[in-house]
């Protein structure tokens, strides 16, 4: 897999939107992250809670090149005190 990583914004939802790495909902009003790269296709965007993206950190290229859309599990998310 060829990617050159454009950038990365963190967004609040204005509308309902999928997760990349989970699947799940990013509802209105939650923050996520909305990464833009190029691969072999062209411009490519995703958009990830920040829980999910956080845990990508530890991965390497083959973990990457390995993943499908969907196949993680959404971490839980830290209460707020």
């Amino acid at each position: 897999m060829n990617w050159t990583h454009l950038r990365d914004n963190k967004r609040k939802a204005r509308k309902e939107h999928r997760c990349w790495l989970c699947n799940e909902s990013i509802l209105i009003g939650e923050r996520y992250i909305d990464r833009a790269g190029a691969d072999g296709d062209g411009i490519v965007t995703i958009k990830m809670h920040p829980e999910c993206e956080h845990e990508t950190h530890k991965w390497d290229d083959m973990d990457w090149e390995c993943f499908f859309q969907g196949d993680m599990k959404r971490p839980c998310k830290e209460k707020k005190s």
